[in-house]
């Protein structure tokens, strides 16, 4: 299925969603179906790291060092959150062959093993790890998950309602579809884990 929407002056002027939500039971899909919005919610991240700049409580000059001891030497904040930290792209593991997302233990012990690909502001390179980072810098400096960060700072005040972590019904069903045929597979539906969760987990609707 597709789902889109057009607003003008933060109001929906016009929505429509075409096909199923979901193949198995021919479900027709409706403008409140969640979908997966994957690295979108690196948008949400940096607002929360932008909120507590205004709080005077993460400087974006300072290494990511200042508030994450163990991250790599050399980027700050502002280049973190521009993909100019030069930090390699994925966490250490096998995360996309597993679709096992590491705890934030495990993410923080794999931090030894990280590289800097590029010396800082080098190059744009796109990183899901230096966001998930930024994710746990967020949890230590405000104090809570990220999922209640998120909820209590951006998704409530702004009246998200369909926008989470963990969706609620309706939900389109994920699929991978194979090339050059008419079939899908079902995507994994890992578990969402506070170490990953800021780089891309995030549930939406086209009017959210």
């Amino acid at each position: 299925s597709g789902s889109a929407c057009v607003f003008r002056d933060g109001a929906v002027v016009w929505e429509r969603v075409l096909g199923v939500a979901d193949v198995a039971s021919s479900r027709v899909a409706t403008t409140d179906d969640v979908y997966r919005i994957g690295s979108i919610t690196k948008t949400f991240t940096a607002v929360l790291v932008m909120q507590l700049v205004d709080e005077g409580r993460i400087d974006l000059e300072a290494p990511l060092r200042t508030y994450l001891p163990e991250a790599p030497v050399g980027p700050t904040s502002r280049r973190a959150r521009s993909h100019l930290s030069g930090v390699q792209r994925e966490p250490p593991g096998e995360i996309w062959e597993s679709m096992q997302p590491p705890t934030r233990e495990e993410l923080i012990a794999g931090l030894e093993d990280a590289e800097l690909v590029l010396r800082p502001a080098e190059q744009w390179h796109y990183s899901n790890l230096v966001f998930a980072l930024l994710g746990e810098i967020v949890m230590r400096v405000g104090g809570e998950s990220y999922a209640d960060l998120l909820r209590r700072r951006v998704l409530d005040p702004l009246g998200l309602s369909r926008t989470s972590l963990d969706p609620a019904a309706p939900k389109a069903s994920p699929y991978y579809v194979d090339p050059y045929t008419d079939t899908v597979r079902d995507e994994p539906d890992p578990e969402v884990t506070d170490s990953t969760a800021a780089a891309g987990w995030l549930w939406s609707t086209p009017a959210d």
